[in-house]
């Protein structure tokens, strides 16, 4: 929902004055979500008790961030966060492959766990997408926004509860429990 909304969300929040900032923006959230795998897979090393090979993936992880970093910093801010990514892209299949060997996780196990979250997702984009489109010249970047975020959640967990009603059950108790 960032990458598509990320336009209107820097406009309402810092003013257009920052609209260069927009490319940026949506190239690093997908660093975000390889973080979001990377630190997932370290938290399961240190449940597992192995710190070692968390400083060993870390010290990987930042060497290769450095090194894209120097190479990339020449060019533009926005090779800046390709390079970011790039580099912990890089690091990802050591992260997969050590977990999988430490864990005893079979590969099928490991990628079948987000599909769900991940088909919500992407349903939820082209819903904002579309709205996006149909509101573009109707509504000031605010309104989009904001339309666009509170209906892409709707659309989200609609989503989920028709193809996983148990994970969206789960998951709707613990929201309410967190209101509550």
């Amino acid at each position: 929902g960032v990458i598509i909304l990320a336009h209107e969300l820097v406009i309402t929040v810092f003013g257009k004055t920052w609209q260069p900032s927009v490319p940026v923006m949506q190239i690093l959230v997908w660093g975000g979500i390889i973080d979001l795998i990377l630190i997932f897979n370290g938290s399961m090393l240190a449940a597992m008790g192995h710190p070692f090979w968390i400083f060993c993936l870390e010290s990987l992880n930042v060497s290769l961030n450095i090194i894209a970093y120097l190479v990339a910093v020449r060019y533009s801010i926005l090779t800046v966060a390709f390079a970011y990514i790039i580099s912990n892209f890089l690091v990802m299949p050591a992260s997969l492959f050590i977990v999988h060997k430490l864990a005893g996780i079979s590969w099928q196990t490991y990628f079948k766990q987000p599909g769900v979250p991940i088909i919500s997702a992407i349903t939820m984009a082209a819903f904002i997408l579309l709205m996006k489109r149909l509101l573009y010249n109707a509504l000031e970047p605010s309104s989009i926004l904001l339309v666009c975020t509170l209906s892409g959640m709707v659309f989200y967990f609609l989503t989920l509860q028709l193809i996983a009603p148990s994970l969206f059950h789960e998951l709707w108790h613990l929201v309410r429990g967190r209101i509550n």
